[in-house]
């Protein structure tokens, strides 16, 4: 049994680092940021490693421009969409979590936050600042749960979120890149079936009529220590 627990600690750890390694390459190319799923964060459970799969369809208003950056030439700026297939390691110690999460074009995001069955409270930041805007995405969210049946749960959640979406000079790869970012006010809901869920979020964009829809299906898989 010590041997087994040791294997798969020693497993988890390669993971992990791989995982870290890889997210700080990608963030150097990153696209964007925007707020992580209510419903992955409420279902881990107790005393775990958690590796998880977001995939996310991203409907309604999103940048996509070109503008001058002063000396003639053309950036363009796009935000992440509107698909996105979202991987994610964290960790549960009793009602502590933490986690590393790769958004589309590799921008990574680091979760942080304190969990229960009922409620939940999470912070997070996208340390992708570069160019025009030197602050990095972060944000907060309040989730409330409701477990109504055997492995049956639903939630709603409300979060405040300073997202950032990338652009390149144009037909120049090495250039500099250079972020922008918006404020969102959201609310979101979510129906969860032991490992697997499904979520809705509706996101508006303060200062702006920008509205944004995000539709998600999660799954993750826990590895109990």
């Amino acid at each position: 049994m010590l041997v087994g627990l040791i294997i798969k600690f020693s497993y988890m750890a390669r993971l992990f680092s791989v995982f870290l390694i890889v997210g700080l390459i990608m963030t150097l190319v990153g696209c964007s940021s925007h707020a992580p799923s209510a419903s992955m964060f409420m279902n881990s459970p107790k005393n775990s490693l958690i590796l998880g799969v977001n995939g996310m369809v991203n409907l309604g208003d999103r940048y996509d421009y070109e503008t001058e950056d002063g000396s003639g030439d053309e950036i363009n700026f796009e935000e992440y969409g509107p698909y996105a297939v979202e991987p994610s390691l964290g960790e549960r110690v009793d009602n502590f979590f933490v986690s590393l999460s790769l958004e589309l074009c590799g921008a990574m995001r680091v979760s942080f936050g304190l969990v229960s069955d009922y409620f939940g409270s999470l912070a997070w930041v996208s340390p992708i600042s570069f160019g025009y805007n030197k602050s990095p995405g972060y944000g907060l969210m309040l989730v409330e749960q409701y477990p109504f049946a055997e492995n049956w749960k639903v939630g709603i959640s409300e979060h405040f979120a300073n997202n950032q979406y990338r652009g390149n000079v144009s037909l120049c790869l090495s250039c500099t890149s250079y972020a922008k970012d918006y404020k969102e006010l959201g609310i979101g809901a979510y129906i969860s079936y032991k490992k697997f869920s499904i979520e809705f979020r509706y996101g508006n964009e303060l200062d702006s009529s920008n509205r944004r829809y995000y539709l998600m299906a999660n799954y993750d898989w826990s590895f109990a220590w």
